[in-house]
């Protein structure tokens, strides 16, 4: 999957669930984009879009600061399913 493209998959699972899409590299918990109960439901969607599940150990604010950081660790999980 391209960056892009997995940039904007990112940004529409976010956008469903908060009705938000902040810039790439903005902090999605200062922004108000995210919060505790939010950031589940972003969990789930990104999930469910990408067809993946993160180890709970990885579902941490800095893991989905933005949505640099949100793409980086699907990205790690993509480039494991291949690999594994």
């Amino acid at each position: 999957m391209t960056e892009p493209s997995l940039l904007s998959g990112v940004q529409e699972a976010l956008n469903a669930v908060s009705g938000q899409t902040p810039g790439p590299d903005e902090d999605l918990f200062a922004s108000g984009a995210l919060d505790s109960t939010g950031v589940v439901e972003f969990v789930v969607a990104l999930e469910n879009h990408f067809d993946i599940v993160f180890d709970p150990e990885a579902i941490t604010m800095e893991n989905f600061a933005t949505l640099t950081t949100t793409c980086r660790e699907i990205a790690r999980l993509l480039s494991a399913d291949t690999q594994g």
